[in-house]
């Protein structure tokens, strides 16, 4: 975790720094003890809830916790007793941007791609708060996910994009991404104080590039690195 940008020359460097940073952050949370994580749930769910209500947010994206994730089943069963509806990511097709599938907590599930629990019943919704678990992130708000690229494709794809809020704990920080360079922040609805929350960045050309041909070009060697962490 103490790899700098200048020491980092190639993608596939940086590849390699960002699969080391994920197998230890993954190591780390699933390293916690029963308590310490449930009390550290319960924390996060109390700062989400004073964030997210059923007016804004009718409908609300979520995740099934895999791999010591963040569990915010808890935050689910508050929104949908306040009468909104929950809804989890589902990889319909590999490489494509996911569908959001209606889900209650404590409803049948069944397995999806890599084994992960999605809702029995196809009704496809589409959150206008969509809540992202993060590997790891820094202060610049850059994140590290699972490499990819599902959530990133997702909110580029959006046609009524959903804010979208990324949550790790504290010990998730990283001191710097050096793959940083292929998100780019739009700077909106940062709480630096709110901590942890994240904005997720979707794949975004940047302002220089001016002329169609040339942000065609960036898109397509950018969705060519994600497809390749």
């Amino acid at each position: 975790m103490h790899e700098m940008a200048g020491e980092l020359s190639s993608w596939e460097q940086i590849k390699a720094w960002r699969a080391a940073r994920r197998k230890e952050l993954i190591a780390l949370r699933l390293s916690r003890d029963a308590d310490a994580r449930k009390q550290l749930d319960r924390e996060m769910v109390e700062r989400l809830a004073s964030l997210i209500d059923v007016a804004g947010s009718p409908v609300l994206g979520i995740y099934f916790p895999i791999r010591g994730e963040i569990d915010l089943r808890e935050l689910a069963r508050r929104h949908v007793a306040a009468g909104g509806q929950v809804a989890l990511p589902v990889v319909v097709e590999k490489g494509q941007p996911v569908e959001f599938w209606q889900w209650e907590p404590g409803a049948r599930t069944r397995r999806g791609l890599w084994n992960i629990p999605i809702p029995r019943e196809r009704i496809v919704v589409h959150p206008q708060t969509l809540i992202v678990p993060l590997v790891g992130f820094d202060r610049s708000c850059f994140r590290l996910g699972y490499g990819a690229g599902y959530y990133d494709r997702t909110l580029a794809a959006a046609v009524s994009r959903p804010r979208a809020i990324g949550i790790a704990h504290s010990d998730a920080e990283l001191p710097h991404d050096p793959s940083a360079a292929s998100r780019h922040p739009d700077g909106n609805d940062r709480d630096r104080e709110l901590h942890p929350r994240v904005r997720t960045r979707p794949l975004r050309p940047p302002a220089t590039l001016r002329s169609g041909r040339a942000r065609h070009r960036w898109m397509a060697q950018a969705r060519a690195r994600a497809n390749d962490e």
